[in-house]
């Protein structure tokens, strides 16, 4: 990919649908300082039994000792998703121009 001129960069608009993008959002903030994000909350419900279900798949040995019932996961999952969600709200409060 060629490079962008500042025109381009202002009219650029990226859609990333990764779990763990997160983790690398405020690295993409501060390196992109005229990004606009839109954080999309799906339920917590669906996030916890669909990371179940993969790791049940990706890794079946390990995540049915740890995990062998989905409420097993819930107690470790479900805060993480609340805890990455109130960041999220908190990062759009006290940077509203950027959300």
């Amino acid at each position: 990919m060629g490079c962008l001129s500042d025109e381009h960069l202002e009219r650029l608009a990226i859609g990333v649908k990764d779990n763990h993008m997160f983790d690398y959002f405020l690295l993409v903030a501060n390196n992109l300082p005229h990004a606009k994000f839109i954080h999309m909350v799906r339920d917590g419900r669906d996030v916890v039994t669909s990371n179940w279900h993969l790791n049940q798949i990706l890794d079946k040995g390990t995540a049915r000792k740890k995990w062998p019932k989905l409420s097993d996961f819930v107690a470790e999952a479900a805060p993480m998703w609340a805890s990455r969600v109130k960041q999220m709200l908190e990062y759009g409060k006290a940077n509203p121009s950027r959300c």
